[in-house]
């Protein structure tokens, strides 16, 4: 097994930038290297460098120390604690080994149920079913026999993905696709219709009508002189103004969560899904997470070390300048606005903002006429 030792540095003086500089041409490798303050320096390294390290700064001005290590001694604490956990854990991976050698599970995809059930009459036959060995399933024989024996299929894939028997088939398409549907034009749009050019069919509405999304505009049909109606296409060149907005709600101050320099780093062992954890506690009201994640060993049955650092957050009032923002709020408010024009080609007609104040608060909202034909 190769398991790779590492631990968490801490170095505390001056003139931090010489360290690390001192450090690296004396080949020592060390990665995830992080600044806490001007006095602080924080990296990771292999274990066996430990010693080269202390050597090297032993008789500078520096306080060196090992906040934290993932070894053998971390792997075997957890595992004493939980014995029979660990027990349970490696009887399940044998039997999980197993049991995944089987198909337990076969799904036709794609057909309806009289081809559906041809299907799995060629599977009974080839004595394909669940509880087969999967190297005793020959998927190209399957595909072949499942083409041969069902004429109207154009297409057969059949895998195995994990303890499922997969199959993938597709009817062929018939020689003459009939489409007579004729639909009529529906708005998708809120607006004023601008102008309207009938050429075949309906118009149900006219210029400087309002509309609203999901209106007929023109219908799939016509009317002869006894209201008699006749299908037919529908088809216009319609221009509409469309009113794109968007808005914020601005206030005169913001509570927010920021970081201090505080952080507790846990580890825990994650193998085949059952996660092993730590018993620190974590002391902070506030904080949030961030996780990586690392392998232990890189056999068939990998063991996984998650690091978790928990960085403590206190709470902070920002007090806001409403002449020093606005410009910026506006230009996102615009930048939204055009992000819902769902065409390339349209024509700005005007664009302005308003501003309702309140007690505590502004609600600032900008407004995009736009002229587009649909």
């Amino acid at each position: 097994m190769i398991i790779d030792v590492k631990s968490l540095i801490k170095i505390e003086g001056l003139n931090l930038d010489y360290i690390i500089k001192k450090i690296v041409s004396n080949n020592i490798f060390i990665w995830q290297v992080k600044k806490v303050d001007n006095k602080t320096l924080n990296f990771v390294t292999y274990k066996k460098n430990l010693s080269k390290l202390f050597d090297l700064l032993s008789n500078k001005c520096y306080n060196i120390s090992v906040v934290d290590r993932v070894d053998f001694a971390f792997v075997l604490n957890i595992f004493k604690a939980r014995v029979g956990l660990c027990i349970g854990l490696v009887i399940s991976i044998l039997l999980s080994t197993i049991y995944s050698q089987f198909v337990w599970q076969i799904e036709v995809v794609g057909l309806e149920s009289q081809e559906l059930k041809q299907v799995y009459q060629v599977l009974y036959d080839l004595k394909v079913n669940e509880g087969n060995l999967k190297y005793n399933v020959d998927l190209n024989v399957l595909e072949n026999e499942i083409l041969n024996k069902i004429t109207n299929l154009s297409y057969v894939d059949a895998n195995i993905c994990g303890t499922t028997l997969l199959i993938n088939a597709k009817e062929k398409l018939p020689n003459e696709v009939i489409d007579t549907e004729l639909n009529p034009i529906i708005s998708e749009y809120n607006g004023v219709i601008y102008s309207i050019k009938l050429k075949s069919g309906t118009s149900l509405v006219e210029a400087n009508d309002k509309i609203l999304v999901g209106q007929t505009l023109v219908g799939n049909y016509i009317t002869d002189y006894s209201g008699n109606k006749t299908t037919c296409l529908a088809d216009a060149k319609i221009v509409l103004d469309v009113y794109f907005t968007s808005s914020f709600l601005w206030q005169n101050e913001t509570t927010s969560l920021i970081r201090t320099n505080n952080k507790i780093i846990t580890n825990s062992l994650n193998v085949f899904g059952i996660k092993l954890n730590t018993s620190k506690k974590i002391n902070f009201i506030n904080y949030e997470t961030e996780t990586t994640t690392q392998y232990l060993c890189n056999y068939s049955l990998p063991i996984k070390v998650i690091t978790t650092t928990h960085y403590e957050l206190i709470q902070k009032t920002v007090q806001h300048d409403f002449d020093n923002e606005i410009n910026d709020i506006i230009d996102v408010l615009y930048s939204n606005c055009e992000e819902q024009i769902n065409i390339s080609e349209y024509e700005l007609i005007d664009k302005f903002y308003t501003v309702t104040n309140f007690d505590t608060y502004k609600n600032i909202e900008c407004v995009m006429k736009v002229r587009l034909e649909i």
